[in-house]
């Protein structure tokens, strides 16, 4: 789907940077107004959970048709990730932005099928003479939509106009990492076969003043936007450390962002150097994640399970197309994603489904885990189905880790 868009016209996030860099750097540009707008649509996994990917798939085209026909000859339109799209508009007042943004949105919408909301984040650069870098203007962007975001979506707005409510949320990540105020909970996956908890996930949390819990999908989609994720997979990859060396076998993610970032293998490595046991820890990447990196996925991989690490894929079978990639990496065990589990004992359609994602799995060699276990009914089934590792809140809610060890150990 990326290459299909690509070749479309779109370059990738990474050529769009690039491109933004060389062309803000030209003296000339600093001297007349620009802006960078990202544009996300709302609430999209909705129609890929109710429609589809397929039906997914065809939507992101209709967008990227729709900002390749919107933009002038020297506009540049990108598609960072997923659903998420950028336009460089390199001659334009902050007024012609925003009327940009909104016939963006308005047209998203009119050309969507099924029609689907979206929000515009605008940062605004040039006409005073000042520098500006192009990751800059990304994380000004950013910051502009997750606000549009938080207002309800379906808008835009200008992060240079009025208060940034949600350059708080920036904030607020940051001194959760100062001030600890970001807590790592465990969660058990259950052996299937041998009866018993085979590791358990760590998942972060947030307290905010008042030590209530923030759900991760608060904040760590504006972590992830921000450049902050990588600090907090390596604050939980601490706690995995601190685990696996009580013998514990843990399991912890890794941001697609983190593939690329050489400190967290760095980091696994010293802990070995220490006389970590590399068989107690255990990695899982999305699939959205390995397909998106995949170069740094591989070497992600092959240097994790090289030391000794076991490696899985998290969130299997959303990216339904792409299974070739399978073969080129060292995957151990496949994370069924939870929308095929979800509806299991109601649905004809999920039990075809996961059945031959299990079948899939075993052809490579390569074990299965269901998550989102929920009931009695759906872990009979996945048992019945031959899934070899099952996690839910009806096998064990995530509890927080307290004084160096998880719920099940304590």
């Amino acid at each position: 789907m990326q290459e299909a868009i690509q070749s479309g016209g779109l370059c990738d996030r990474d050529q769009f940077v690039e491109e933004v860099e060389e062309r803000i750097l030209d003296p000339l540009q600093r001297e007349q107004p620009g802006a960078l707008l990202l544009l996300d649509l709302d609430a999209f996994h909705l129609v890929n959970d109710s429609l589809g990917h397929e039906a997914g798939d065809r939507l992101l085209e209709t967008v990227a048709a729709t900002l390749r026909q919107e933009s002038r000859v020297d506009d540049l339109p990108a598609r960072i990730c997923a659903d998420e799209f950028a336009l460089l508009l390199q001659r334009a007042t902050p007024s012609q932005a925003m009327a940009t943004a909104e016939r963006l949105i308005a047209l998203v919408r009119e050309r969507g099928k099924p029609a689907v909301g979206a929000s515009v984040g605008i940062a605004t650069f040039g006409g005073t003479g000042e520098a500006i870098t192009a990751e800059g203007l990304m994380i000004a962007a950013d910051i502009a939509l997750c606000e549009a975001k938080e207002q309800g979506g379906g808008k835009a707005v200008d992060g240079d106009s009025g208060p940034n409510l949600k350059l708080t949320w920036a904030d607020r990540i940051r001194d959760a990492l100062e001030r600890e105020r970001l807590v790592v909970y465990a969660q058990p996956i259950f052996d299937l076969r041998k009866e018993c908890v085979a590791r358990e996930e760590l998942l972060v949390r947030m307290l905010d003043e008042d030590d209530d819990v923030i759900p991760p999908s608060s904040f760590l989609p504006t972590a992830e936007r921000l450049g902050l994720i990588v600090e907090i997979d390596r604050l939980v990859l601490a706690k995995a450390i601190e685990l696996a060396g009580r013998s514990q076998p843990i399991a912890v993610n890794v941001s697609g962002a983190s593939l690329c970032d050489p400190r967290l293998i760095e980091d696994v490595r010293a802990a070995i150097a220490d006389g970590l046991n590399p068989a107690w820890l255990d990695f899982e990447i999305t699939e959205t994640a390995a397909i998106s990196n995949m170069n740094h996925a591989r070497a992600f991989a092959e240097s994790v399970t090289g030391m000794g690490c076991g490696l899985g894929l998290d969130d299997f079978g959303t990216g339904f197309s792409s299974f070739s990639y399978l073969k080129d990496l060292p995957i151990q065990h496949l994370k069924i994603d939870i929308e095929f589990i979800r509806e299991l004992p109601r649905s004809p359609t999920d039990q075809r489904l996961v059945q031959a994602l299990v079948q899939f799995a075993k052809a490579f060699g390569q074990e299965t885990v269901a998550e989102g276990i929920e009931d009695a009914e759906t872990l009979a089934l996945v048992r019945a189905f031959d899934v070899d590792f099952a996690q839910g809140f009806h096998i064990g809610e995530p509890a927080l880790v307290d004084d160096g060890r998880t719920a099940a150990a304590a």
